[in-house]
């Protein structure tokens, strides 16, 4: 099973070795940083808010702290960024949440 992919540049990922690829660098993704990049990529350039984000990878009555978020969102640019991404490939908007760029 795939994720879709942001134009020619991140590729599908099999479910079972949780392995994604950018510019086909390897990235080394945690399921959570993966699922969050499967989030980013299904709504294209639309903003994410946390509060969408919260509810999309955590367990109803289980919030994470905001710090939480922000380190799976670090994190995940860390490793795209290894791979080759450009600093500004995720975005935060400011006081409304993250979007692909």
């Amino acid at each position: 099973q795939g994720i879709p992919s942001w134009p020619g540049k991140i590729c599908g990922w099999m479910s079972a070795t949780w392995e994604a690829s950018y510019l086909g660098n390897p990235l080394k993704l945690t399921a959570k940083e993966l699922a969050l990049l499967e989030l980013l990529l299904t709504h294209g350039r639309q903003v994410l808010s946390r509060r969408l984000i919260v509810e999309s990878l955590w367990p109803i009555g289980d919030p994470p702290e905001e710090e939480t978020i922000k380190t799976h969102i670090r994190s995940l640019r860390q490793k795209l960024r290894k791979a080759g991404s450009s600093p500004d490939l995720i975005e935060t908007v400011y006081g409304l949440g993250y979007r692909l760029n």
